[in-house]
């Protein structure tokens, strides 16, 4: 596997940022209707799980982009990475234990009922409206997406003439394709496969994503064809190619910030819709490249290079 470029580049433009070029956003300023007293009750933003985790962190850099935006408004916060009790993000939400949760839309989706038929962006987020309990409401949507993607090496597309999973399924009994053991269960996994594009594979690996199991996997060619999420950096630090989804089988993830509407008021959600406004599917790439690597930043210092990066806030002197 090839150094993480991205990581790399991203870690020596974290240390290097100094000031800000370009056109930018209005900046972050402090929200004097939001500002609390010294002694009041941070805001908790819980960290929820990305869906390709491959790094421990990982999960946390989200959160900690949204409240160190916070922070610069003058609104304590405090960063949540782990539940003990089970409870699924929503119900803590709901409940008041935690204030914010940056999460995936699918995931969201699951968590609040049957498997949603939703298979774009936008019909995602009209459900997840009409499905989120009393006292939860959506911010506004970020650009970011991680929706999951079949990829093959740049060898195997070659040599099958793949662009899209239809040109897959000509060759999909000569190949094995690796993807978590949930690519199984879920209804927009194997079975959608099989049933939407009539590909079904010579031998189906159930691989985890962590610990770059399911990618060393694909690189040494003991499987062709991977079930990865379209936001890894591992996607571009090894030019793998993503194949098309024209009939959107595969699961959509669009990143959304959900509050607790009592504690979260208009001026904080303003703060978090600049976030939004900002993030990118490019830049969540971005961002998990800058955890890993030799050169790897912690969560905090990566929300604090990416938000001055985008003119949010004032890059450190």
């Amino acid at each position: 596997m090839r150094a993480s470029r991205l990581g790399a580049v991203a870690a020596a433009a974290l240390l290097a940022v100094t000031v800000v070029t370009g056109c930018t956003p209005e900046p972050i300023v402090a929200v004097p209707s939001a500002t609390r007293s010294n002694d009041a009750k941070p805001l908790v933003i819980a960290a929820a799980d990305l869906p390709d985790t491959g790094n421990a962190g990982e999960q946390d850099i989200v959160a900690y982009v949204y409240a160190a935006a916070l922070e610069a408004a003058g609104i304590k916060t405090v960063v949540s990475t782990d539940d003990p009790t089970g409870a699924s993000l929503v119900t803590r939400l709901a409940s008041g234990a935690v204030d914010i949760v940056p999460e995936f839309t699918g995931s969201l989706l699951r968590s609040v009922g049957p498997a949603s038929v939703a298979r774009t962006p936008a019909d995602q987020l009209t459900a997840l409206a009409a499905s989120l309990p009393a006292g939860v409401a959506m911010t506004q949507p970020a650009k970011a997406e991680d929706n999951e993607t079949l990829v093959v090496t740049q060898v195997t597309a070659q040599k099958y003439n793949l662009k899209t999973i239809d040109d897959l399924a000509k060759v999909c009994d000569k190949v094995v394709l690796g993807a978590p053991e949930t690519f199984r269960a879920r209804g927009s996994g194997l079975a959608a496969l099989e049933k939407t594009y009539g590909c079904r594979p010579a031998t189906v690996r159930s691989l985890p994503n962590t610990q770059d199991a399911l990618l060393m996997a694909l690189l040494r060619d003991e499987v062709q064809v991977a079930d990865l999420q379209g936001a890894s950096p591992a996607v571009p630090d090894n030019d793998l190619v993503v194949l098309t989804d024209p009939k959107n089988v595969l699961a959509v993830e669009q990143l959304v910030p959900v509050v607790h509407t009592r504690a979260v008021p208009d001026a904080v959600r303003q703060v978090l819709d600049k976030v939004s406004a900002q993030l990118s599917t490019t830049d969540l790439m971005q961002l998990r490249g800058l955890s890993r690597g030799e050169h790897h930043a912690t969560p905090r210092q990566i929300a604090a290079f990416w938000l001055a990066s985008k003119g949010l806030v004032k890059a450190a002197q």
